[in-house]
């Protein structure tokens, strides 16, 4: 096999183990089938090396995307953020309405890690933290050293507290976003105000399906409404749908609510609707 094929068979496999770390956030591999393919791939590692002369260099199985030190921190800062207030965190943050997967795109771009990686994170701090917009249930794992002390860091802050430590992170140093996401972003901080009146709030259901969030909606005639604020407030209220019928139209029923049609007033960037089981 020539040299230059070793070499990229030998970044592949690299790269696999990569993604069996990234997925467990530990280097112990917990589930046998994972752990039978960790061990297959170390058993082509020895064969690349031995053949090649490569040397073996665990640290690079997590590769370049790997963050350590400060930079470590603030991903996991912001991690533990999204985990605590969700998407809105980001909203909050940036004065603008970004989806989940945006929101999470935006991050991992500006702290130079990969998306997969930062929701790992993410779902990782889950099951520790007290959860205010989401009811995700995450990893079921005990916390390493690193995600205790961020807990133990961070969770005596409110959320604009935070809000205001992760400005100053991306605004600092070399977590900006880059080009093709940097439009997310408003130009200087003061703008956040005068942004996010421009943009009329997000309309979230659970279930996301909206044929699935009908049909349960028609079944129990209850669902909860939460309104999230600009300044990171939120208020929840039961809404009885026993008006509601398989011929109305959800959203058009959700934008006609007194307090939706006053969103500039009252400055609100979203609204979850949760069926009432």
């Amino acid at each position: 096999m020539r040299t230059e094929e070793q070499k990229k068979l030998n970044e592949l496999v690299m790269d696999c183990k990569s993604e069996l770390l990234n997925h467990t956030l530990q280097s112990d591999i917990v589930s046998p089938h994972i752990k039978n393919i960790n061990s297959y791939l170390d058993r082509c590692l020895a064969i690349l090396q031995k053949d090649s002369g490569l040397a073996n260099t665990r640290g690079v199985w997590v590769r370049n995307t790997r963050v350590t030190g400060e930079s470590r921190e603030n991903v996991l800062f912001f991690a533990y953020c999204i985990s605590k207030w969700d998407t809105e965190f980001v909203n909050s943050m940036l004065g603008r309405i970004l989806n989940q997967t945006e929101a999470l795109d935006y991050l991992a771009d500006a702290l130079n890690v990969k998306v997969t990686t930062f929701r790992n994170y993410r779902d990782t701090f889950d099951s520790h933290v007290a959860q205010v917009r989401s009811s995700r249930q995450g990893w079921k794992k005990a916390l390493n050293d690193e995600f205790k002390f961020i807990i133990d860091k961070y969770d005596g802050k409110s959320e604009q507290e935070l809000i205001t430590t992760g400005k100053e992170i991306l605004l600092n140093g070399d977590n900006k976003p880059t080009d093709s996401i940097a439009k997310c972003a408003p130009e200087n901080v003061e703008n956040i105000e005068e942004s996010i009146i421009h943009n009329p709030p997000t309309i979230e259901f659970v279930p996301d399906d909206i044929s699935m969030f009908k049909k349960e909606l028609l079944q129990t005639k209850l669902a909860q409404r939460t309104w999230y604020f600009q300044d990171g407030g939120t208020k929840k209220e039961l809404w009885n749908a026993s008006n509601f019928t398989e011929m109305s139209d959800i959203k058009a029923n959700i934008k006609t609510n007194n307090t939706y049609r006053k969103w500039k007033e009252f400055k609100i960037v979203k609204v979850r609707i949760e069926v009432v089981r």
